[in-house]
């Protein structure tokens, strides 16, 4: 009778360390790649940013040709409204989106213009908003692969109990058009 107990308190020891070890590497790995979406995110973040600020001097050597029109009003509310939307989120999605559309109108009709055509500050900034655009969709791409593989291990049978348990949720695709 007495071995049988051991036998129990060794099988029941031995699950509890099993389960002990698993919750361990289970939240480590959740951690790791939630932190590798987060730092992904603050890059997107960093491009995005650099992309606004080049925003302002496009429309600044434009004001005398422009002046107060629809679309810099457009521009302005919607960059500010993007800038201060830190979440990857459909709210993002969406001023980055119009933001883009906006901007896509104003330099159309600024290259029609032949003052615009032969400024070079201009034709160097709206350079630099392009290569921003770029830029913001490569660390968008990034981000986003690295949100499937988060995702996928959330959502995975062995992990998914553990997600629940330390507060790990699934993460947002950010889709951006430039």
């Amino acid at each position: 009778m007495e071995l049988i107990n051991i036998n129990i308190w060794i099988i029941v020891s031995t699950l509890a360390i099993a389960v002990l070890l698993w919750s361990v590497i289970a939240g480590r790995t959740l951690n790791l790649l939630e932190q590798d979406v987060l730092k992904n995110w603050q890059n997107v973040l960093v491009k995005s940013g650099k992309r606004h600020d080049t925003i302002p001097v496009i429309l600044e050597i434009l004001k005398s040709d422009l002046g107060e029109s629809e679309v810099v009003k457009k521009i302005i509310d919607t960059r500010s409204r993007a800038m201060h939307e830190y979440q990857p989120n459909g709210t993002k999605i969406i001023y980055e989106h119009d933001l883009t559309t906006a901007m896509n109108e104003l330099l159309n009709q600024a290259m029609a213009n032949e003052v615009a055509q032969k400024d070079a500050i201009f034709l160097e900034m709206t350079t630099d908003y392009r290569q921003a655009g770029k830029e913001l969709l490569e660390s968008g791409a990034i981000y986003n692969d690295k949100v499937r593989s988060y995702n996928k291990v959330v959502n995975n049978k062995f992990y998914t109990l553990w997600a629940l348990i330390f507060g790990f949720k699934e993460a947002n695709i950010f889709e951006i058009e430039i």
